[in-house]
């Protein structure tokens, strides 16, 4: 701390003196500074970014951002039928509406992190589970949500509605990471009527995977786009078409269409159900 000064003769003499402004000096000339218009910084995700969404919507409403968008089933040149309204929280809307720039999830470990958390704020805002025109409603949640309080909650909240038209989503990558919790979903799930959805498989991991093993109802494929991904082998669009015939019609979905591109491969491949927003736009909920 700074010890005040005496208030001596020659300092009061000194604050009485009249405010007098600097004369401008010759060496200086003002110069205009006019801000730059420079493009969003595109960032990645890491452990800071993920931290910051955790600790703002750690007790918030996640009402706001959530969205639906319908499973279609399409054959041949028919019209597409609405089978089942799926709604779940964006991780991209999130950043946008966070961050306010592009978010760049190279790991796919962190994203499911992101996922899996916005799934549990998902689950303790209690959305609408109306079916609206489909056959059944589905929800993104993660195995431990399953297993919590508040998933007892949200089942007593639908009320005497028939369970086996309310579809629970797993991500793959959350069934691989734990397999115990999920079979103790399934279990608990499969106590109460409900179905299951396992999302986010890899459509050339389709005949690697045992179907028996995972019992799920449902089995959403994406077909892989980005760096290192290449077009389906004639060898492998078989065996794909071979196990998609084997699980069932009625039980694969091909998600994230984005163009009638991919709705042809998925028809190529005996698939009849499509999701992703080039067969059914986005909407609010």
């Amino acid at each position: 701390e700074v010890k005040p000064r005496k208030r001596t003769p020659g300092m009061l003499e000194i604050n009485a003196r009249p405010a007098e402004p600097l004369k401008p000096s010759a060496q200086m000339k003002m110069v205009k500074i006019e801000r730059e218009d420079t493009e969003s910084e595109t960032r990645y995700l890491d452990a800071d970014i993920m931290r910051s969404i955790v600790n703002v919507l750690s007790g918030a409403d996640v009402t706001g951002m959530v969205r639906k968008q319908r499973v279609m089933a399409i054959l041949g040149d028919e019209a597409a039928l609405p089978v089942m309204v799926h709604r779940f929280v964006p991780s991209e809307l999130v950043f946008e509406t966070l961050l306010e720039r592009p978010i760049l999830a190279e790991s796919r470990w962190l994203l499911g992190y992101v996922e899996g958390f916005l799934a549990d704020r998902l689950l303790a805002s209690m959305p609408s589970m109306e079916n609206e025109q489909s056959i059944a409603s589905s929800i993104r949640l993660t195995c431990d949500s399953v297993c919590s309080a508040k998933f007892d909650t949200f089942n007593q909240e639908q009320g005497k509605r028939k369970r086996s038209s309310l579809i629970i989503e797993f991500s793959a990558l959350d069934v691989m990471a734990n397999f115990s919790s999920y079979l103790a979903a399934h279990e608990k799930l499969d106590d109460l009527g409900y179905k299951v959805a396992i999302a986010d498989v890899d459509i050339r991991m389709l005949p690697l995977l045992d179907y028996g093993n995972l019992r799920a109802d449902f089995i959403k494929l994406v077909n892989p786009v980005g760096k290192g991904s290449t077009p389906l082998k004639p060898e492998t669009k078989q065996m794909v078409q071979d196990h998609v015939h084997k699980i069932g019609l009625a039980r694969i979905i091909l998600d994230g269409c984005a163009s009638e591109d991919d709705v042809n491969l998925g028809q190529e491949l005996g698939i009849t159900l499509f999701q992703g927003v080039g067969v059914e736009p986005r909407s609010a909920n």
